[in-house]
């Protein structure tokens, strides 16, 4: 996460997690709004609810086809910045009223192998290289499992990753910010975390801003 250091800045309210809907119930509804549609294909709320639902599903390609079919029917700010949004492009910059999904940039092949060795080799040095993973609440850090139950690197081997990840991601700020459409942000605090989950491992629906880290300013995540 990129971390604004401005103390003055205005505190962005926390967002209200949704409900953890199961996947097998998102099929189900995709399926019965695509026969639906293919009855009634003139109805704009119907594609974009399918649009909705296979963007939750992970599946952006549909999404984008059932935007597309939206914004043909509905060419308004909303239609033009979920196409836009689905497929990965930068957004126009005029966004409509209302909720709307936020853009977002995604990177594949992000590590060489080198790297990628190297991280897997971190990932296995064993539950002594490693510390329980803190929830940060109400100004300080505290465990609590019921919310996060995970493991994150202590700190000497997250030096070592810091020295070499940290230069690669900022290489990469420009680009994102441009696409984003968030302005110049200037030298900023990078916040870095090796986190596994093993078996039963969790952590629960949250909010990345809010009050206790309301300058925040991108969120990132990389699966390797």
């Amino acid at each position: 996460m990129l971390e604004e250091r401005d103390e003055g800045a205005l505190p962005v309210p926390p967002a209200t997690p949704r409900a953890i809907i199961s996947p097998a119930l998102l099929d189900q509804a995709a399926a019965a709004l695509e026969r639906k549609l293919a009855k009634t294909p003139q109805a704009p709320q119907d594609w974009r609810n399918l649009g909705d639902i296979h963007r939750r599903r992970g599946d952006f390609p549909s999404a984008l086809a059932a935007y597309r079919r939206l914004q043909a029917l509905k060419g308004d700010a909303t239609a033009n910045w979920l196409v836009s949004v689905a497929g990965g492009e930068s957004p126009p910059k005029t966004a409509p009223n209302g909720t709307r999904p936020v853009p977002f940039v995604h990177l594949t092949n992000f590590f060489t192998p080198t790297q990628r060795e190297r991280l897997f080799a971190l990932s296995r040095l064993g539950p002594d290289a490693f510390r329980p993973a803190p929830i940060y609440l109400f100004g300080h850090h505290q465990l609590n499992l019921k919310v996060r139950n995970g493991l994150v690197l202590r700190r000497r081997g997250e030096r070592e990753l810091r020295r070499w990840f940290v230069p690669k991601l900022r290489r990469l700020l420009p680009r994102i910010v441009t696409h984003l459409q968030i302005g110049e942000i200037g030298r900023r605090l990078i916040e870095m975390q090796l986190t596994a989950y093993l078996t039963g491992g969790v952590f629960r629906p949250h909010s990345d801003t809010g009050r206790n880290a309301r300058n925040r300013l991108i969120s990132y995540v990389c699966y390797f």
